[in-house]
């Protein structure tokens, strides 16, 4: 509905994202306007995570351009603030939504409610804050080029731009700070889906030396999967508004639980692989050494096996914590 008010084209131009539900808040907007009206009209201010903080701890009405991006709602191309067009889509008011200010910016101060509340001291400075996979950018530098990925049970792989080219495979949004952006390619369920299978098909392996198991699966490359393919969307897909479900094919009586894993795996690396040529096609001239974060039991390396092209990585740990220590408090 929100493509058909706009038009495709012109709504991934302003957004840099389609409209999809669960990856952005204008069709959460849109839900409430149809379904609770009322709870929408008497609604002071809308925000994400770090709006709520900061109405309750310092008093402001606040945002920054990472979160304002994935509100649906903002010209994300442009950083220029909340689009009128956007907003009447879903009912929205402009009294209704934050001030958006860059993430390092001191947004406020602890108020003496919020002291007694959590313990901390009245007239703390409080910056604005950010998005955590823009954090983790942040930690590795936010060169424009930039490739940042993050392997766990999800795996997000980030490039930084400062010219962006919004592309329906993936998600667009700004980094927060320096008027950058990100370009994003998420596989919602990696890790979470080869250990959903260690749980039904291999109960007597211990979690500790089931990467072991991977390794010498992957090892093999698509042989060792006898056949059997696999799609890769056991929690959905992050740019599909008909959710994606996960599949098996290729199953026979021949078929055993290394069978499935190994086609679990290829499968992922597959997707994994897919990503950079979406990348590449954004007309950012990628750095050659990827940051990389999470991946505990080295099931990053395995998942860039295939990546086309040659790469030089380089770990960052604790990338959100440590990433948002990098930013300078300034004030507005």
């Amino acid at each position: 509905e929100l493509e058909k008010h706009h038009g495709k084209a012109r709504h991934l131009r302003l957004v840099g994202s389609r409209p999809f539900p669960g990856g952005i808040s204008s069709t959460t907007w849109a839900w409430y306007r149809k379904h609770e009206p009322s709870r929408l009209q008497r609604a002071d201010l809308v925000g994400h995570l770090n709006t709520y903080l900061h109405r309750h701890m310092t008093g402001a009405r606040v945002t920054d351009p990472s979160q304002a991006s994935f509100t649906g709602l903002y010209h994300t191309l442009k950083l220029n603030d909340w689009h009128s067009d956007l907003l009447a889509a879903v009912g929205a008011k402009s009294s209704q939504m934050p001030e958006v200010l860059d993430a390092n910016v001191i947004a406020g101060t602890i108020t003496p409610e919020a002291a007694g509340r959590f313990g901390l001291r009245e007239g703390t400075p409080m910056m604005t804050g950010l998005l955590d996979g823009s954090a983790g950018v942040l930690l590795a530098g936010a060169a424009v080029g930039q490739l940042f990925n993050v392997c766990g049970s999800t795996d997000v792989l980030a490039l930084c731009t400062d010219r962006p080219k919004p592309h329906p495979q993936l998600l667009t949004r700004a980094l927060g700070v320096d008027g950058k952006f990100l370009m994003v390619g998420t596989l919602a369920a990696v890790a979470s889906s080869l250990y959903w299978w260690r749980e039904q098909a291999y109960p007597e392996v211990a979690v500790k030396d089931f990467p072991k198991r991977l390794h010498q699966l992957a090892a093999c490359g698509a042989d060792a999967s006898g056949g059997v393919t696999f799609d890769p969307y056991m929690a959905g897909e992050r740019t599909s508004i008909e959710q994606r479900t996960g599949a098996l094919s290729g199953i026979t009586l021949a078929t055993d639980r290394d069978h499935i894993l190994s086609a679990m795996l290829e499968g992922l690396i597959a997707a994994s692989a897919a990503r950079l040529p979406l990348m590449m096609a954004s007309g950012t001239k990628i750095l050659p050494t990827v940051a990389v974060s999470g991946g505990g039991d080295r099931l990053d390396k395995l998942m860039r096996r295939d990546w086309p092209g040659t790469w030089k990585f380089r770990s960052v740990t604790d990338a959100t914590m440590r990433g948002l220590g990098t930013l300078v408090p300034q004030e507005r």
